[in-house]
């Protein structure tokens, strides 16, 4: 079911993870990455999000891509975490542009292939 999640600042998020859609090994991969921390939302619709240790992502990530998290623990989020400066902020926030999936995850898909097939042991071809 497709719910319309309105992710405020602060939020914290799981985020969907596509790298392993079309590994061969993905039954026992995790489903979901995070949690992690939304800092804002571009025009486009995209996420600006950054991990708990403050490490911001460089790349928008798409609203459908982002559950809520439950914390079971308060979980205490200092100010002005991030390691990223305003100006890059600012030209994140100001896109249009949402995150293309589609590329990113067959481009990752096929890293996660190869490593598999060079930790068995077979040559690349």
């Amino acid at each position: 079911m497709i719910h319309g999640f309105d992710f405020r600042q602060n939020n914290l998020i799981l985020m969907h993870n596509t790298k392993i859609e079309y590994a061969l090994n993905k039954k026992m991969k995790p489903c979901y990455d995070g949690p992690f921390i939304v800092l804002s939302r571009n025009h486009g619709g995209a996420y600006i999000l950054c991990q708990l240790d403050g490490s911001v992502f460089h790349r928008l990530i798409t609203a459908f891509r982002l559950l809520p998290y439950q914390a079971c623990d308060l979980i205490y989020l200092p100010d002005n975490m991030m390691d990223i400066d305003t100006q890059k902020l600012q030209e994140l926030e100001q896109s249009n542009v949402e995150d293309d999936i589609n590329s990113v995850a067959i481009e990752v898909a096929t890293e996660y292939v190869e490593e598999d097939d060079n930790e068995h042991g077979n040559p690349e071809h």
